[in-house]
């Protein structure tokens, strides 16, 4: 039974979800990568067999799953982690057995009105925890609680995490989405720690020399 169904709502963060689900599965955790987008940015990153149909299907690619079908009960029981990305579409039913709800957003008015705009609940999610990720941010005086206000979403300052703009890690992204590259050697300090303690707050039994030795295997594409 998975013990983490992870739903991220907001603007695309496939390259993130991509570099966590390698990072997982050098911890020996088995993993499946969801995309329910309107943009279907993990779809177009992920290599593809001619003829398969990954509303139906499970697509492989090295060692990490990928489907575009509706998550259920059964099925969460072949995987430790599920990464699901909503993007800005209306939830599906699978939403109902997330444990954890990521907002993602920018610095842009107009991702929080789409966010406000969205019939998410916390009957949807029951006891899931929520965190918020700003990504592209620039020291300007907007700040996290302001962006929180405005998309009308409660949650603790230890949940919300800020990505700056950076130059290496949009070029590892673009990489990654073109090539089907699951490398990310270049990518800056500030994304590095985020995903780290994303694996910590995942799977807090494993220590941190393994998490380390983890990150290491992922980021070299092994």
């Amino acid at each position: 039974m998975a013990s983490n169904i992870i739903a991220y709502v907001g603007i695309d963060n496939f390259e993130n979800m991509m570099y966590l689900s390698r990072i997982l599965l050098k911890l020996g955790k088995r993993v499946l990568v969801v995309d329910h987008s309107e943009t279907q940015s993990l779809t177009y990153s992920i290599p593809q067999p001619i003829g398969v149909c990954c509303e139906k299907e499970i697509v492989t690619c090295r060692q990490v799953d990928f489907t575009t079908r509706a998550i259920d009960q059964e099925l969460t029981e072949n995987y430790d982690d599920i990464l699901i990305a909503y993007g800005f579409t209306e939830p599906l039913q699978d939403i109902s057995i997330c444990s954890r709800l990521v907002w993602v957003t920018n610095f842009y008015r107009y991702n929080f009105e789409r966010r406000v705009s969205l019939t998410y609940s916390d009957g949807m999610m029951h006891d899931a925890t929520k965190s918020l990720l700003i990504k592209d941010a620039f020291e300007i005086k907007i700040t996290p609680e302001m962006v929180a206000e405005r998309m009308d979403v409660q949650i603790p300052s230890e949940n919300v995490y800020v990505l700056y703009r950076d130059e290496k890690d949009y070029l590892n992204g673009l990489i990654c989405h073109y090539n089907g590259a699951f490398r990310f050697m270049d990518i800056s300090k500030q994304l590095k720690r985020y995903l780290m303690e994303e694996a910590r707050i995942l799977h807090p039994e494993i220590d941190i020399n393994q998490r380390k030795a983890a990150y290491r295997r992922a980021m070299k594409g092994e």
